[in-house]
C-alpha cells in the first residue's frame, strides 16, 4: 500500500563539567555527564491505490404503458317538457244563424278564456246517422270570427229541410280536441231555426 521510510539519527552531545577547588587538592572529582539525545523522524509516504474504472453493467430499465381502453359512455341528456293532455274546455252558449248562402249555417258561442290555447275550430253535423265534422278552420284561416265576447263560423254543406244536430269544439296546439254542447238545427232556405 504506502512505502515507510524510516530515518534514525543520533546526535549525542557529550558535556564535560569540570569543577576545580582553589587549589586542586580538594578539588571534587571531575563529573562527566553524558546526555544522549534520539531523534526517530518517521516519513510516510502514502500512495493511493490506482482508481480502477470498469465499466458498470448496464441498467436495464423498463417502462410499461398500459393501455386501458374507454368504458365510459357518453351521457345524454334530454329535458323533456310534460306532454299536454289537456283538452280546452267546450264552448259554451252556442246559438245558430242563417250563413247567408245555400246550406250554410252560422255557430256562435262564447270567447273562450285562453284564447291563445285555441288553434283551430271543428264544426259537426249529426243528421240522424251519427254526428260527421263537417269544416276544421284555423283560428287564423280567416273562416273564424273572433270577438272579445262571442266567436262564430259557418258550417257547409247542411242538409236542408232537415231536423238536425250542429256541434262545434275547439282544438290546441297539442291536438286535444275540447268537448262539445249539441244544439238542434232546423234549416230552411229561408233561414235557421235553432233549438238548444
Amino acid at each position: 500500500m504506502g512505502s515507510v521510510a524510516r530515518t534514525l539519527g543520533s546526535i549525542i552531545a557529550v558535556v564535560v563539567l569540570s569543577s576545580c577547588g582553589s587549589d586542586g587538592d580538594d578539588a571534587a572529582p571531575a563529573t562527566t555527564t553524558t546526555t544522549t539525545t534520539t531523534t526517530t523522524t518517521t516519513t510516510t509516504t502514502t500512495t493511493e491505490a490506482p482508481v480502477t474504472t470498469e465499466p458498470a453493467p448496464p441498467i436495464t430499465i423498463t417502462t410499461t404503458t398500459t393501455v386501458v381502453p374507454s368504458t365510459s359512455t357518453a351521457v345524454t341528456t334530454s329535458s323533456t317538457e310534460p306532454v299536454d293532455t289537456e283538452p280546452p274546455p267546450a264552448p259554451e252558449n252556442v246559438t245558430c244563424a242563417a250563413g247567408g248562402g245555400s246550406q250554410e249555417v252560422m255557430l256562435e258561442w262564447d270567447a273562450p278564456a285562453d284564447p291563445d290555447d285555441v288553434v283551430d275550430v271543428r264544426l259537426y253535423v249529426n243528421d240522424g246517422s251519427g254526428f260527421a265534422r263537417v269544416n276544421k278552420f284555423a283560428v287564423d284561416s280567416g273562416q273564424v270570427t273572433m270577438s272579445a265576447n262571442r266567436w262564430s263560423a259557418v258550417a257547409y254543406p247542411v242538409p236542408v229541410d232537415t231536423e238536425i244536430r250542429m256541434a262545434v269544439t275547439v282544438g290546441d296546439a297539442a291536438g286535444n280536441e275540447s268537448g262539445w254542447n249539441p244544439i238542434d238545427v232546423f234549416y230552411e232556405y229561408s233561414g235557421a231555426d235553432c233549438v238548444s
